[in-house]
Formats: C-alpha cells, structure tokens, sequence
C-alpha cells in the first residue's frame, strides 16, 4: 500500500479524479476486473481467435481515407482496434491503469508489407531465423544497431507495450508506443519510480504503476517529421480500497496480457518517421 506521502508527491501536479470521486466509477470496478480475468483466461481454446479478447490500441499516425478519397478517420486520436477497420472507435484520450509494459522490436523490409519481416515480443531474440548479420538474437543483429538506418536510426525500431485497464472502456488493452513516444513514456516512468523509491524495502523500489490512474493524450510534432506522440498527464493515485483490487488483479492478469501480445499485429506506419529515444 502507498504511504500518505507518496500519494500527495504524485498528485501534485493535478490528479484527475474522475475515478476516485466519482460514486458510480468505482461501483462497477469488481464487474470490471471478474470481466477482464475473464478475457485474460487462455484455457478455453486452442490456437489463434479470430478476434483478441482484448483490445490493442495505438496512435493513428496517418489519416485513414475510404475508397472515394475522403477522410474517413483522421490522425491524431487513439485507434481501439485494426488501422483500416471502421468498426472500431478512435478516441481522443485514454485513462489508464497501467499493471505492466513489456518492450519489443519490430523490422519491415518494405514499408508496404503487412507483417514485420522480424520482430520480438523481448527485444533478445526475433521470429526469423538468423541470416548472416541479420535477424536471430536481436544484441548481435546489425538491423537493431543505431546507424544501421537512414539518420542515425534503428532499422529494426523499438516499441514499448503496456499492459492496461482502460477504465472508459471498461476492458483490458495493450497500449503499444512507436519509437516516437519512448522519451514520453520514459519520463513518466521516470517520475513514478521517484515516488516508488520513497517506499523501498531490502534494497527493491517497488511496482506502483497499477496503484495509479493517468489520463493519456495525444501530441503532434511537426519536426523533425510530421507525426503524433503519447502525452502522459494529470497522474493520481487510486482510493486505497482500490489498489488493494488492483494488487491482487495484476497478480493473476499478467501472464494472460503476455500471452495475448504473442497475438499482436503491427502496422508498418506506426514506425515510420518521428524522433526515437537515445539507447537505453
């Protein structure tokens, strides 16, 4: 549990407390989470869904035009589901409960190819087999070093996945941040750790992302190429009552989001332009 202190330091900066003062909010949070355990189950079926049961968001890089040229969805907002699928909403801003972020690789040889020539669920080893200095353990792959793309940049380009309760959605997400939105996320990781480090017992700051709601936005750069990145603001913390919830839901939710990723498609546009984060 978060100690009085720490929640005040994290708040500082403008907590939004649509959650945590809301009545109704946090009436339906056990029929959240039993949904979400449910979703995240996978002993009730063998292979791959046609659908994830749940829901991967990112940011809409592009404007996406119907077949007479019009704009049917426009850049800037999250999309909830595939680029080209209308069924699914964009919105303009998520609040989130992070539970975890895992980082990946991902490598197109043509930018017009559906699916990643490589990519990695780890960022140690890619799905394609090793070819010369390519490929194979992501540490020794010429593709993943710095320079080995136009710019200075990485040819096989970073993401980072977090692993969320979207609480307007009502659902578990996985959140995935292009190479653009890694500064972002680093310093607001950055942050919370700070609050973290107030608690550290035996030497080990622990993991209170899933103890806190942000509001997560979106940005446009218009250098050094035009794009959108993630804006992270208004951190709070959760009522107590509630991380004790979510203490116990990311203990058994975990393994089911890593699993679901395995599932995860990638679209070529996501990674194109934009700034990248220095090596971490």
């Amino acid at each position: 549990m978060v100690r009085k202190d720490s929640q005040e330091s994290l708040s500082e900066s403008g907590a939004d407390t649509a959650l945590a003062t809301s009545g109704g909010a946090f009436a339906v949070i056990g029929a959240v989470l039993e949904r979400s355990r449910e979703m995240l189950k996978q002993d009730d079926y063998d292979g791959p869904r046609e659908k994830p049961s749940i829901a991967f968001y990112g940011i809409r890089q592009k404007d996406l035009k119907d077949s007479n040229g019009r704009v049917a969805r426009h850049a800037g907002p999250f999309k909830t589901g595939k680029t080209d699928d209308l069924e699914f909403e964009d919105r303009p801003e998520l609040l989130l409960t992070i539970l975890g972020y895992a980082p990946g690789r991902v490598y197109f040889e043509k930018l017009t190819d559906k699916q990643p020539t490589c990519r990695s669920d780890d960022m140690r080893l890619g799905s394609h087999e090793r070819d010369g200095d390519r490929y194979g353990e992501c540490a020794s792959c010429r593709l993943s070093k710095w320079g080995s793309a136009e710019n200075g940049r990485q040819a096989c380009r970073e993401n980072r996945r977090l692993l969320a309760i979207d609480w307007s959605n009502e659902r578990p997400v996985v959140l995935t941040l292009g190479p653009s939105s890694l500064k972002p996320w680093i310093r607001y990781n950055q942050h919370v750790e700070d609050v973290a480090r107030g608690l550290t017992r035996d030497g080990k700051v622990p993991f209170i992302h899933h103890l806190t709601q942000v509001k997560v936005e979106t940005e446009y750069r218009a250098e050094p190429a035009g794009h959108y990145v993630v804006v992270f603001k208004n951190p709070g913390m959760l009522p107590l009552d509630v991380q004790r919830r979510m203490a116990d839901f990311r203990g058994e939710a975990l393994q089911g989001f890593y699993q679901e990723t395995r599932r995860q498609e990638y679209d070529a546009g996501d990674y194109v332009g934009g700034e990248e984060a220095p090596p971490l």
